[in-house]
């Protein structure tokens, strides 16, 4: 299994073992490449990662609109102000989390292709894409540690994707 699919999703251990019906123990075994994982959860493991091989081969992320060149200056003010902020906001997280992993997934493209697998589980009712959908919503049902941690990696997504909004923007007025 590789860990680099799995974070692409932006998924954690626990939540990908409960997608494959598995325990976070025997996910981290496997990506140690200590263990193997059993049939009906390799089945699923290569069937989402086959998913995803021929989403991504399709999909297109949207281009951002141009910014408008009357309020340049203003504009370039405002961000610069915006990035110091969010920078410093990103700083303090980082410095409070505990996990001090660098992969930073597309989370465009993951919920992008998590909301083609609840959109086919929902019109098709197929068990293959329904898997994924439960195992979300399971975590969502689960204890105050994985929420605190889920809302955690949501604000730091969230910071970053604005950090990077704003350094795009920021280039494209500098042009």
């Amino acid at each position: 299994m590789e860990v680099l699919f799995r974070k692409q999703l932006g998924f954690s251990q626990e939540l990908y073992a409960n997608y494959l019906k598995i325990s976070k123990g025997l996910i981290s075994l496997v990506e140690m490449g200590k263990r193997y994982l059993n049939g009906a959860a390799s089945k699923k493991d290569s069937d989402i990662k086959i998913r995803w091989q021929e989403f991504e081969k399709k999909w297109v992320p949207m281009p951002a609109p141009p910014p408008n060149k009357e309020y340049v200056e203003k504009a370039t003010k405002a961000l610069e102000k915006r990035l110091r902020i969010l920078k410093s906001k990103r700083t303090l997280l980082q410095v409070n989390q505990e996990s001090k992993d660098n992969y930073i997934p597309d989370y465009q493209k993951a919920n992008a292709f998590l909301q083609q697998e609840i959109d086919l589980a929902t019109d098709l009712l197929d068990q293959k894409h329904l898997g994924i959908v439960m195992a979300v919503n399971d975590v969502k049902l689960t204890g105050k540690p994985l929420l605190k941690t889920i809302n955690q990696d949501i604000t730091n997504r969230l910071l970053d994707c604005e950090i990077a909004e704003c350094e795009q923007a920021l280039a494209k007025l500098k042009r």
